[in-house]
C-alpha cells in the first residue's frame, strides 16, 4: 500500500495522517489498563513526526495506537511492521505511558481529522511562503520583530498606555505574582486568584472563561489551585504536570479546559521555554507543518506544537528575525496567517 508524503509548508496534503497505512479508519479505544509492567513503546518508521506511541486496544486483526501528537490511529494486521519498538529506560517509559493514557481518557470519539471545509483553507495557507509572511510583517511593523513598532505595539515598550495586546506587562505581572512572590502552597486558591489577576488586563484568555475561573467556589478553586501549583512548581516532567492541570480543568462541573487556559500558565512563567496556544491561531501554523491540532488540549499534542514553534523560531532567526520568546512566535503566527495577511500576500504576487 502506498503512503502519502508528509505535507510541507509549501504544499499541504489533503489526506489526514490518520488515513496513512491504516485503511483510512480510526476508532475510539478505551484507555489501557495499568499492569504495573513497563509498556512497550513504538514509533512509525515513515512518520516519526507523529511521535512515540503505545498500544491502547488490540483485536484479532487490528491494533489501535495512541501517539504523542494526540491522535489515535488504527492499523490492520499486515502493517504492524511499520511500528518499530522504541527503547527507553523504565522511568521514562512509565512517564510517557502516563501522559498518553491521560490524553486518551479525555478523548470522546475517534481521532479528529481536518474537515472538508478546512482543506481548501489549508491548501491556501500552504501556498504562502515564510519570506512572504516576513515581508508582510515588515509592512505592518517597520523593522519586523526587532523594530520599534513591534516593541511599542506588541511588546508594550516605550509607551505609558497599557493595552491588552501588550506582552511585556503581563509577563512582568506573572513574574511578580507567580514567581517572585508565589502564594503559599498551603493556600492553593491564592495561587489561582493570582493567575486571574495576571490575566485580567490581557487579551490572552477570553473574558467569559476568565470570569468563570474567577467565579469558582472555594473547593473548586482549591482543587484547581493545587493542580496549578503542581504545573508551575512540580518536580515531575512537564508533560505529566500538564496532563494533571488539563485533567483538573476538564472535571465537572466547571469544565474549563481549552488550549488557551491549558497553556497560559507555563507560557507566562517560562516564555522562552513554553508556548501559548490558541487553537484558532496556532492551528494554522500546525497545519503548515503537517500537524493537526486536536480540539481538546493534551500534553502529547502540546509538545508537538511546541516543536513546531521552536522550529519556526529557528527559521525566523535564519532570516534575520530574532524572537525574544515564544510569545513573539505566537504573535508572528497570529498576524501573518490571519485572513487579512493571506489576502494581501496573495493579491500582491
Amino acid at each position: 500500500m502506498s503512503t502519502p508524503n508528509p505535507p510541507t509548508e509549501d504544499q499541504q496534503s489533503t489526506q489526514s495522517p490518520e488515513q496513512a497505512d491504516s485503511g483510512g479508519k480510526t476508532t475510539p479505544p478505551a484507555p489501557p489498563k495499568a499492569t504495573g509492567s513497563v509498556p512497550t513503546l513504538y514509533r512509525h518508521c515513515k512518520y516519526p513526526e507523529w511521535g512515540r506511541a503505545v498500544i491502547v486496544r488490540e483485536q484479532s486483526s487490528k491494533r489501535s495506537y495512541m501517539f504523542e501528537d494526540g491522535q489515535v490511529r488504527l492499523f490492520k494486521k499486515g502493517y504492524y511492521h511499520l511500528l518499530e519498538e522504541v527503547q527507553l529506560d523504565e522511568a521514562d517509559a512509565l512517564d510517557l505511558a502516563t501522559v498518553l493514557g491521560g490524553a486518551l481518557e479525555r478523548r470522546s470519539g475517534p481521532a479528529e481529522a481536518p474537515s472538508a471545509a478546512d482543506k481548501p483553507r489549508a491548501s491556501r495557507i500552504g501556498r504562502i511562503r515564510l519570506e512572504e509572511r516576513i515581508a508582510f510583517l515588515d509592512s505592518e511593523y517597520s523593522g519586523g520583530l526587532s523594530g520599534e513598532a513591534w516593541d511599542r505595539e506588541i511588546r508594550g515598550r516605550g509607551t505609558t498606555t497599557r493595552r491588552k495586546r501588550h506582552r511585556d506587562p503581563v509577563l512582568a505581572d506573572a513574574h511578580r505574582l507567580l514567581v517572585e512572590r508565589p502564594p503559599d502552597p498551603d493556600d492553593p486558591q491564592g495561587l489561582l486568584d493570582a493567575l486571574v489577576n495576571v490575566l485580567e488586563p490581557s487579551d490572552l484568555l477570553g473574558a467569559r472563561r476568565r470570569e468563570k475561573l474567577a467565579a469558582l467556589g472555594p473547593s473548586e478553586s482549591a482543587e484547581l489551585g493545587q493542580a496549578l501549583h503542581g504545573l508551575l512548581f512540580g518536580e515531575v516532567p512537564h508533560p505529566i504536570r500538564l496532563e494533571r492541570w488539563i485533567d483538573a480543568l476538564s472535571r465537572p462541573p466547571h469544565k474549563l479546559s481549552n488550549w488557551a487556559l491549558a497553556t497560559i500558565p507555563s507560557a507566562l512563567v517560562e516564555p522562552k521555554e513554553h508556548l501559548f496556544v490558541r487553537r484558532t491561531v496556532f492551528g494554522r501554523q500546525a497545519t503548515l507543518s503537517g500537524l493537526h491540532l486536536p480540539n481538546k488540549p493534551s500534553a502529547p499534542a502540546y509538545h508537538k506544537a511546541l516543536e513546531v514553534a521552536r522550529d519556526l523560531a529557528r527559521r525566523l532567526a535564519a532570516e534575520g528575525e530574532e524572537t525574544r520568546d515564544l510569545l513573539d512566535v505566537y504573535d508572528f503566527v497570529r498576524i501573518t496567517l490571519r485572513p487579512k495577511a493571506k489576502e494581501t500576500i496573495l493579491a500582491g504576487r
